[in-house]
Formats: C-alpha cells, structure tokens, sequence
C-alpha cells in the first residue's frame, strides 16, 4: 500500500503526474516553498523537485548569523556606556590624585557628634 500526494497551488506544476517519491521528502520540499532553511532530516530534495514549477532553481535561503543580533546589541550597549563615561568627565573633570577630598557634610555631623558625647561626659563629672 503507497500513500497518495496530491499538491495544488502556484509552486506545483498543473496537471503534472510524477514517480512514485518518499514521504520524508515532503519536509524539503514544504520548507523550500514556505522559505525556510530546513533543519536536519533524512529526505532528498532533488528527489522531488520535479514536481515543482520553478523546479527548486531557487535554493534554500542562507542560514542567518544567530548572535549577530546580540553582537549589535552589545555594541550598540557599549557604544552608549562609553559616550555617557566620557561626557561626565568632560563634564565634572577627574579628580586629581593627591588632593584632599571636601568632607561629606554628615562626615562633619558625626565628629560634631562626638565632641558633644565628649563634653556632655566631662560635664556629667
């Protein structure tokens, strides 16, 4: 017992009968027509391109770089990281090496603090 294959539609030849094929054949011949890359797969293509109008002259699209989209992204990331680094420098300039740095103002708080605690402990004396 053989299966039947009828295909109707702009791809396929009209009115075109062809040799008997396999059925793992019909997996490269619906990717060919839908333009996808096929993956991997025990049919034969040219077993059954005949059948086709263009007779399969137009290949298989090309397989796309798969990181390519994140490669751009990080470089486009990157790219923008780096413009913002160097505009706050530009900016507000580097700080030079051996140069006291301004106290934080809660730094000032803190040792006003403990002067306190200290005289508020000799007073209690």
């Amino acid at each position: 017992m053989r299966p039947i294959f009828v295909a109707h539609g702009p791809a396929f030849k009209r009115g075109y009968v062809s040799e008997p094929f396999d059925l793992v054949d019909i997996y490269s011949l619906m990717c060919y027509i839908l333009e996808v890359e096929p993956g991997l797969h025990d049919g034969n293509f040219d077993a059954i391109r005949h059948i086709l109008v263009d007779e399969g002259l137009r290949g298989f699209p090309q397989s796309q770089n798969k990181w390519a989209s994140l490669t751009a992204l990080i470089t486009v990331v990157g790219v923008i990281l780096l413009l913002t680094g160097a505009y706050f420098l530009i900016k507000y300039g580097v700080p030079a090496t051996g140069r006291r740095q301004e106290e934080h103002p809660l730094q000032k708080t803190t040792e006003s603090q403990s002067l306190l605690m200290k005289q508020m402990a000799e007073d209690m004396v």
